[in-house]
């Protein structure tokens, strides 16, 4: 009896199935499927402000080993935020406005992942200091704005009555003249803006003289006499040195030296010697200027009337008086 081997007949029968082969049979050979594409995105929310730009990243898992899909992006609200796609590997999110949108990514294989994102305004807030002053004419003010969050940058803006003040774009305000001013001033970052009032009461400068004291009240003269007229002014420390002149409503009854203030009869009638006392403006005090009067009295020379004249004895020479 012949023995039978089992590994001789399986290779036995693998021969037999190559000699069918190569007889032009055709032969099925198990090919293994690709898995499923999947899409994750990452991360898969955000929150973001005005002006900001992130990428976020797309990975693809699953089909052909080579020439995978490629992705495309999109915005729900392409107003808040715009988007564009970063080849294969993810999308790049630029925050607009202030508001909520969705970033799809989206294969070409038909697939897609999305996430949410939330902007919020690049600034929340404007703070100025200080909010309102008092300045007189001249005076300066540097105000000094902040935005919130801390750390956000700005820039700044200034709107003023330019009359009353003017503000430089520093925020410099220097007061011009006397009124009441607001000043608006806004902030702006990243396509957001906001004002904050800031009010200045601007008052007019001091003047630069206090009192004038003038004497005598009043003058009683002579055709002929004369009379000196003193003026004593008080002025704040600071202030220009006040310059004082005479003048006379009439120079023909009594003149006056317009530094000297010594007044002289000229003929009968009554003059009034008006002093002023005035003095310029500097950065501190405004220009200023004070008056006073005499009244100068001239009179009339005494007349006199001869009513009668009475000759006396004449004596003569050598002999008695005549009678």
């Amino acid at each position: 009896m012949q023995l039978f081997s089992r590994n001789k007949a399986i290779v036995a029968l693998s021969l037999g199935a190559l000699a069918l082969g190569a007889c032009g049979d055709d032969v099925t050979v198990p090919v293994t499927p690709n898995a499923p594409i999947t899409l994750s995105i990452t991360p898969p929310s955000a929150s973001m402000n005005v002006g900001e730009a992130v990428n976020f990243a797309v990975q693809i898992t699953g089909g052909p080993a080579t020439g995978g899909p490629t992705i495309a992006c999109s915005s729900s609200t392409a107003t808040v935020a715009s988007v564009a796609a970063l080849g294969t590997t993810g999308c790049r999110v630029t925050a607009l406005t202030a508001g909520i949108t969705t970033i799809t990514a989206t294969a070409s294989t038909g697939q897609s992942v999305a996430a949410n994102v939330t902007v919020s305004p690049s600034i929340t807030g404007l703070t100025v200091t200080p909010s309102a002053a008092s300045l007189q004419v001249n005076q300066t003010l540097q105000l000094a704005p902040s935005v919130q969050p801390a750390g956000r940058t700005a820039t700044y803006s200034y709107a003023f009555p330019a009359a009353i003040v003017s503000v430089s774009n520093t925020g410099l305000v220097t007061a011009l003249a006397p009124g009441a001013a607001t000043i608006v001033v806004t902030a702006t970052s990243a396509g957001t803006s906001i004002t904050q009032a800031v009010a200045i009461t601007v008052t007019a400068l001091p003047t630069g003289i206090a009192t004038l004291n003038v004497t005598p009240a009043a003058l009683a003269l002579a055709i002929g006499g004369t009379a000196q007229i003193g003026a004593n002014v008080t002025q704040p420390s600071g202030a220009p040195t006040a310059a004082v002149t005479y003048t006379s409503s009439a120079m023909t009854i009594a003149s006056v030296g317009l530094t000297t203030g010594l007044v002289t009869a000229v003929a009968p009638g009554t003059a009034i010697i008006t002093v002023t006392a005035a003095s310029a403006a500097n950065t501190n005090f405004a220009a200023a200027s004070l008056s006073s009067s005499v009244a100068v009295t001239v009179a009339a020379p005494a007349n006199v009337t001869i009513a009668e004249v009475t000759q006396g004895p004449v004596a003569s020479s050598g002999g008695p008086a005549n009678t």
